[in-house]
């Protein structure tokens, strides 16, 4: 006992006499190694480079390491410059931000209600996520070249949105690669040619640009990976398409920008709050998103920032105004979680001026009773997007399931409970007149809340199954999906991809694989078709083919 207490005690001392860069420094450890992909760090106060570090390897077959002046693909982290070109060109007076997006786009359908440049902006639209309609038409992310030709030959055959504009706010990357296509014929110039002039140009930035070709050779450029058994193998986008993604960027070129927030070289003081400018809904709801970026709070301060993540690469920038204090990390693997590591960053710098970490649980959370936790177990169904959230109890713990990945959550009180990670999810449990289980509500960044009906577990017959097996198709996608039963399992097929199995939820709805199909009757009862769903991509309606429309 005396030897562990000494043990510990030598520890507590050790890690004390740690310097701040050495902090810094472990918690990069996992990815700090001659044979793993890591990352590239810039920690910037008052407009200058506090530190600047590097771990792992650029490029695992030549043996080259990370630095700080390596570039990285930065994925979504991109948005804030596409919006960044169209607020310019606002503010030159070649456009304005209330203009209807058909005024420059009109090869996209009249949906019947105004669609704007700030809809799109604000990731209000109600348009379907590209990247969700190219993989339903068979696209493989990181496997299939997308080209903006193909994005934009998916978008305007979309009938429907997911909402009507203003309505909801929900992440879409097609808004930003229309914003692309709208700098495109507005100024006559390429999103990168665009960028490149008024942009990375004037601060400096010579290693910054959208790359609209990946055949590009870029040099001192990290090579993407993903996790593969106890090693990695080669991941990367293969896009030459930009606005929502494709901007290359070293952690030291965007200092640069970083600092034309506090003092603005490119656009001016007006530039700045039209960037920091949040969205709202129709109904008046303020929104966190602004042009690209989150204003929110991390820990009792103001917050600005952005994540990023595309096959081989995350990337993740966090901005506390009020400390003119930023943290820029890009990582060139998937199996890294960079919004974890900027803020372990961020509490090692500001833990003076920041409140406890909300993913804590303090002496004062609530004990919840395990008769109350288990009077909130059971299926809550989203009738919008059909989706699901099953709530289950385990050792006097509650756990949710979205999306497929069960995670436990924290009570903060009687009837709210928070998750994990950098960004928690938060949920809260509301009473529903008439029933004996509340509603569900799940609150998370990126998109407003979600409401969460209590719902019936659909146990189907065998004779169910056999409704919903054939063979489906819409004019908005192209595959013909067929829907099959094996060994007493439903199963979604298509080309060039695995088979997924699907479960029953409620009544004639399906879910796996981060998509929710619910099955279409006619007055006699007669399946006749189905209205497929994903987080980002809601209601796609597809019809059961005949044998006639089979041959």
């Amino acid at each position: 006992m005396r030897i562990l207490t000494f043990l510990a005690l030598a520890a507590a001392l050790s890690a004390a006499e740690q310097t701040t860069e050495q902090r810094v420094d472990a918690a990069f450890n996992a990815f700090n190694k001659p044979d793993s992909p890591g990352c590239a760090l810039a920690v910037l106060k008052d407009g200058r480079i506090a530190y600047q570090h590097a771990y792992g390897q650029a490029d695992l077959s030549y043996d080259i390491a990370n630095s700080p002046s390596t570039i990285f693909h930065t994925a979504s982290i991109s948005k804030q410059f596409t919006a960044a070109a169209v607020i310019l060109l606002a503010l030159d007076g070649k456009l304005s931000l209330d203009d209807q997006v058909r005024k420059y786009i009109p090869e996209l359908p009249d949906y019947g209600a105004p669609l704007t440049i700030r809809h799109l902006i604000y990731q209000t639209s109600g348009l379907r996520d590209q990247f969700n309609l190219l993989g339903l038409n068979g696209w493989r992310n990181g496997a299939d070249l997308y080209t903006e030709a193909d994005v934009l030959s998916i978008a305007f055959r979309q009938k429907h949105l997911n909402y009507v504009p203003g309505q909801h706010h929900s992440y879409s990357n097609t808004n930003y690669s229309l914003l692309g296509l709208i700098v495109k014929r507005v100024s006559g110039q390429s999103l990168r040619e665009f960028t490149s002039a008024r942009i990375f140009g004037p601060l400096g930035m010579k290693h910054s640009f959208f790359r609209d070709d990946h055949t590009e050779i870029v040099k001192n450029a990290a090579v993407g990976y993903a996790p593969k058994g106890k090693g990695f193998m080669l991941s990367g986008p293969q896009y030459d398409t930009v606005g929502p993604s494709g901007l290359l960027s070293s952690v030291l070129d965007f200092a640069l920008w970083d600092e034309n927030f506090y003092k603005p070289v490119v656009g001016g003081p007006a530039f700045v709050r039209e960037m920091l400018q949040r969205g709202k809904l129709a109904d008046g709801t303020q929104l966190e998103y602004a042009a690209g970026l989150q204003v929110t709070t991390y820990r009792g301060l103001p917050m600005v920032g952005h994540s990023g993540g595309d096959p081989g690469y995350r990337g993740d920038v966090i901005r506390f105004p009020e400390q003119h204090f930023s943290v820029v990390c890009f990582c060139n693997t998937v199996g890294v979680r960079p919004d974890v590591l900027t803020r372990k960053v961020a509490d090692i710098y500001l833990s003076a001026a920041m409140k406890p970490a909300a993913t804590v649980v303090s002496k004062d959370a609530p004990v919840i009773p395990e008769a109350k936790l288990r009077s909130l177990a059971g299926l809550y169904w989203n009738h919008e997007g059909d989706e699901v959230r099953r709530v289950s109890v385990r050792d006097g713990k509650l756990f949710i399931t979205p999306s497929g990945s069960t995670q436990a959550v924290i009570p903060t009180g009687e009837n709210t409970f928070l998750g994990s990670g950098a960004n928690p999810i938060e949920f809260r449990f509301e009473p529903v007149s008439g029933s004996a289980r509340p509603r569900l509500v799940d609150i998370r960044a990126l998109s407003d809340p979600q409401i969460f009906m209590p719902a019936e577990e659909f146990k189907p017959t065998a004779e169910d199954l056999k409704q919903y097996a054939g063979r489906y198709h819409g004019e908005e996608l192209d595959p013909v999906y067929t829907i099959a039963v094996k060994a007493g399992k439903l199963y979604f097929i298509r080309d060039k991809f695995p088979d997924a199995e699907m479960k029953p939820t409620v009544r004639d709805v399906i879910s796996g694989n981060g998509r929710d199909l619910r099955f279409v009757r006619d007055p006699d009862g007669k399946v006749t078709g189905l209205i497929l769903s994903q987080p980002r991509t809601w209601g796609i309606r597809l019809t059961k083919l005949s044998g006639s429309e089979l041959k």
